[in-house]
């Protein structure tokens, strides 16, 4: 009987700049997406400022893949992600 080494992998950190292709749209995008359905809900979720902190830590290191909608926080998600752009 044959023992087997278990196979070791290097955890690297994923790096937001390795871009990739989104299905067959053509969009590349970020490996990790940024979800923003707590955005704007400070109860249960993010501050209005937590959430603009995040989202510029997430465009900081290169993503550019947002889930957003209009439902998200009643619309609040949406709001604080389109005034983070000014």
């Amino acid at each position: 009987m044959t023992q087997f080494e278990p196979i070791r992998l290097e955890k690297k950190p994923m790096s937001l700049t390795a871009f990739r292709t989104l299905g067959r749209s053509g969009l590349i995008v970020s490996p990790l997406a940024l979800g923003t359905m707590t955005f704007g809900t400070p109860r249960w979720g993010a501050s209005d400022e937590i959430s603009e902190s995040i989202f510029h830590t997430y465009v900081d290191a290169g993503g550019n893949f947002i889930d957003t909608a209009d439902v998200y926080a009643k619309g609040r998600s949406e709001e604080l992600i389109g005034g983070c752009f000014y």
